[in-house]
């Protein structure tokens, strides 16, 4: 079998330094041992530059040799793979915020005028014309920048367009829809492996991957119990519960039905409606996790090697890890009822150079007093949050 290209152990491509190395000796063996190969030389620069395209041609082959494989594909080819499996890409989407307009009775507020928030700036644009009545009129306003911008009531209040007659603007209430980034290849590769669970035999297995393949769900659990009493979670006798985090619960509710086992009740505080093949409603129980936002605080000893933001950093790391998305780290999420273990905190913390912690705590209170594995209780979620990370 050959040593590259495709081979018993898959397609492997030859590298720059391969292929210089392979070219060189070529030259030498045609021109004899005197030929200068010294990449500074006439015959090394030009063997750089064949090194190069045919590298780029190498690189070429390899990305169409693993178009196919899951676990390789990415962007744009992974986007057109995942159509395989029933799976769209989730597209970008942009905040919406309701707000109220005050401006000079009969002048027009065009489209596109923009309103900011108060405290963090976030530019809003007005997404159709509004025709003041003299009063307090009601507009819609959509971020200018797509992904998650966060904004609670009376902080949209600044006119960034200055427009004659326009005179005020406030959101009574936090923004009614949040916006989200598109999805990631990361996210998007791991919901394409729970899509394949999907014709699994067993109705649990099924009905987790149904639930997980949900549009908006970002985790969830399905908890049973198949005795003949409540169980310590709460759980009636011979029932189920989801715990979903995300996505509309309609849709939710329509994957419990596909996949529900007959004569089992299901339970939760939350609800959603499915439709069976004869157009019947069936109201779906289920339940939304309990977050628990965990608290950390550490003291740092820091070389030269410790970037000036190094502190807001290590926040992120470890909010980045929780979530599953920390570089190297991806999956290792605190999920639906799974405790916290103190020690694999030191992941994302060390992940930025330059320092030692000397104290690390841990805990559910502000500000944290143990040093221990935090325990979840099955039906809650740890969570992290950038704001909640202190440093002594």
């Amino acid at each position: 079998m050959p040593d590259f290209g495709l081979t018993s152990a898959g397609f492997v491509a030859k590298r720059l330094d391969e292929i210089i190395t392979d070219l060189n000796a070529g030259l030498v063996g045609i021109f004899g041992p005197n030929a200068n190969v010294d990449p500074d030389s006439p015959d090394g620069q030009l063997i750089g530059l064949f090194a190069g395209a045919v590298s780029e041609a190498w690189e070429t082959v390899e990305e169409v040799a693993t178009i196919f494989d899951p676990q390789a594909a990415s962007g744009t080819l992974q986007s057109k793979q995942v159509r395989l499996n029933g799976l769209t890409r989730i597209a970008e989407s942009f905040t919406l915020v309701t707000a109220q307009v005050v401006g000079t009775s009969g002048k027009t507020l065009p489209a596109g005028s923009v309103a900011e928030t108060s405290d963090n700036g976030d530019r809003f644009l007005l997404q159709a014309d509004v025709v003041f009545t003299g009063g307090s009129d009601t507009a819609s306003f959509i971020a200018e920048e797509a992904g998650p911008v966060p904004v609670g009531a009376s902080t949209l209040t600044v006119i960034s367009t200055p427009v004659n007659d326009w005179t005020s603007v406030t959101n009574a209430a936090a923004a009614t829809f949040v916006g989200s980034l598109e999805e990631s290849d990361g996210d998007l590769r791991r919901r394409r492996e729970r899509s394949t669970e999907l014709g699994a035999s067993s109705n649990l297995s099924a009905m987790q991957a149904a639930i997980a393949a949900v549009v908006g769900v970002t985790d969830s659990v399905v908890l049973v119990n198949e005795t003949d009493a409540a169980d310590g979670d709460g759980l009636p006798e011979h029932s189920y519960r989801p715990i979903v985090e995300g996505g509309a619960d309609d849709d939710i509710a329509q994957a419990m039905w596909d996949n529900h086992p007959m004569g089992i009740a299901t339970s939760g505080a939350a609800s959603g409606n499915a439709v069976d093949s004869e157009g019947t409603t069936h109201v779906m129980n289920f339940a939304r996790p309990t977050n628990v936002p965990m608290h950390v605080r550490m003291t740092l000893s820091t070389d030269s090697d410790f970037p000036a933001t190094g502190e807001a950093d290590i926040a992120q790391a470890i909010v980045d890890w929780a979530a599953g998305t920390l570089a190297g780290h991806e999956g290792e999420k605190i999920g639906i009822g799974r405790d916290v273990d103190y020690s694999r905190l030191s992941i994302p913390i060390n992940s930025v150079p330059g320092h030692t912690f000397t104290l690390l705590l841990l805990d559910d209170i502000d500000p944290p007093v143990t040093s221990v594995n935090f325990v979840v209780a099955n039906t809650g979620k740890a969570t992290f949050a950038v704001a909640d990370v202190d440093f002594l």
